[in-house]
């Protein structure tokens, strides 16, 4: 139990930086977002819980295909953010998110890999 409440902690912790940093000025949060936080922190509790390697290496790779399909979210949520606003430009980023990642799913299945 005492395990799960310090992952909680530590893993709000960063979502927290980061929104401040975001406050005080937007290169240095983004910075902060653009690590790869979560999916270090997870490597890190796996480890930590003996996971098999092979199980923390499968891990790894799936990240890597599901970050490519997320990426053009953030040029997709600026570019429509001023035109449309807020919860329209987010729904829109989250859209494009979805169909890139069903085409790279479908992609991956071709050569033999299955995200999902």
């Amino acid at each position: 139990m005492k395990l799960i409440v310090l992952k909680y902690l530590l893993t709000s912790l960063l979502v927290v930086m980061v929104s401040e940093a975001a406050r005080s000025g937007h290169r240095w949060a983004a910075l902060l977002a653009a690590m790869p936080f979560v999916a270090t922190l997870a490597l890190i509790w796996m480890h930590y819980e003996d996971v098999p390697e092979t199980r923390m290496a499968g891990f790894a790779f799936d990240t890597f295909w599901y970050v490519l399909p997320s990426v053009p979210m953030f040029l997709v949520f600026a570019t429509t953010l001023p035109r449309f606003g807020f919860w329209p430009a987010l729904t829109l980023a989250a859209a494009s998110t979805l169909i890139l990642f069903l085409v790279m799913a479908k992609i991956l299945a071709i050569r033999g890999h299955t995200l999902y």
